[in-house]
Order: structure tokens, then C-alpha cells, then sequence
């Protein structure tokens, strides 16, 4: 029963860092601190690296700081771990008008 416990423990330690880190790179982009959301965001995805969230949001800061191909590929890992269709379609749509 201790194995169960400390592996739930070390699940919930991990998966509130990473919603804490989703929610800091949330809150960099509200706040247009988009170099900051990304360097948030790389750190996420390396901690993180099956979070389709943080692949989602990492594309939204490369959107945000012009690095548009990145972007694009972050969305797609996004949507291989299972990210929001409708989210994606709008950040690729944001993406491709950008890119002009």
C-alpha cells in the first residue's frame, strides 16, 4: 500500500506542476510578456513532454513572437497527445493569417 500511495502522491506532485506551469504561461500571454511565455513553455514541454497542453501552448507563444513554423509543429504534437480539435483549428487559423 505505501507503493500505491507514493506513486499517487508523486502523480498528483506532477501533474499540479504541470497545471501550475500551464496556468504561468496562461498568464505571460494575457499579459503580452510573450518572451517570457515562451521560455515558460520550452521548460514545460522538456518537464512535461506528453502534456498536450503544453505543446498547444508553447505553439501559442511561438505564434506570439513571430516563430510561425514552430508553431505549426508544436500544434501538431499537441494534437498527437489529443489537444482540443476546435483549439487547434483556431491557433492553426491564427498561425496562417499571421504568416500573411
Amino acid at each position: 500500500m505505501a507503493g500505491a500511495a507514493a506513486l499517487a502522491t508523486g502523480f498528483y506532485f506532477v501533474a499540479g506542476g504541470r497545471m501550475i506551469a500551464c496556468r504561468n504561461i496562461r498568464s505571460l500571454l494575457e499579459q503580452s510578456q510573450n518572451e517570457a511565455a515562451l521560455q515558460e513553455a520550452l521548460q514545460a514541454v522538456e518537464r512535461f513532454r506528453e502534456s498536450a497542453e503544453c505543446h498547444y501552448l508553447l505553439a501559442k507563444a511561438q505564434r506570439h513572437v513571430g516563430h510561425l513554423n514552430e508553431a505549426t509543429e508544436a500544434l501538431s504534437r499537441a494534437d498527437d497527445l489529443g489537444w482540443d480539435a476546435n483549439d487547434l483549428e483556431f491557433e492553426r487559423v491564427l498561425t496562417i493569417a499571421q504568416s500573411g
